[in-house]
């Protein structure tokens, strides 16, 4: 994949993490610091919100991403 494939998709992701819930916010954030193997109820919602195409290797820092999202709200 290259780098342009991959901003489409950063801005995709961003986007569905802006227009979560305070509920599906509040389960991403209760995994943070967590591997996404150890996410438990986040994953469905995680993989609910991850752009088509996204390489396996990228998806801990997608992840990662998602998790701390929540915690950014209101900068």
């Amino acid at each position: 994949m290259s780098d342009t494939q991959d901003v489409p998709r950063t801005k995709i992701f961003i986007s569905r993490l802006e227009h979560l819930d305070s509920g599906s916010r509040a389960r991403l954030k209760r995994s943070a610091g967590k591997e996404l193997a150890a996410a438990g109820d986040a994953l469905g919602l995680f993989y609910s919100l991850l752009p088509y195409g996204v390489p396996q290797y990228q998806e801990e820092t997608y992840f990662l991403v998602a998790t701390l999202f929540p915690l950014a709200e209101g900068t």
